[in-house]
């Protein structure tokens, strides 16, 4: 015989080819473990309701959403990056204009 091993309507276990109903003892919280006869379809996930193994409906991951201080700390490290871009550009236009009155006096410095 098979039988899942069922807290609160949730197969936790099955257990299979065994001649007696496993005796689990309660979980960490006192909620006891039901023995329930089952075949080799029920699997652990699946619910037990009206007498029948069902598997659970999968639900979609819900979409990532920042918390407040995380678009905080977004928006504060966008600002540095936009901050370091601009001073590079600046430093690259300064070398250029360097460089370009160095060419217009004949390479001379």
């Amino acid at each position: 015989m098979n039988f899942a091993m069922v807290i609160e309507n949730n197969v936790i276990d099955v257990v299979k080819n065994v001649d007696k109903a496993p005796d689990y003892p309660p979980d960490m919280i006192g909620r006891p473990v039901i023995a329930l006869e089952c075949d080799e379809t029920v699997k652990i996930g699946m619910i037990y309701n009206n007498g029948e193994f069902i598997e659970p409906e999968p639900t979609p991951p819900k979409p990532y959403q920042p918390t407040e201080g995380e678009l905080l700390l977004m928006k504060s490290q966008a600002a540095v990056y936009e901050e370091m871009q601009a001073n590079r550009l600046s430093q690259m236009k300064a070398n250029a204009d360097i460089y370009e009155a160095i060419l217009s006096n004949g390479g001379a410095v």
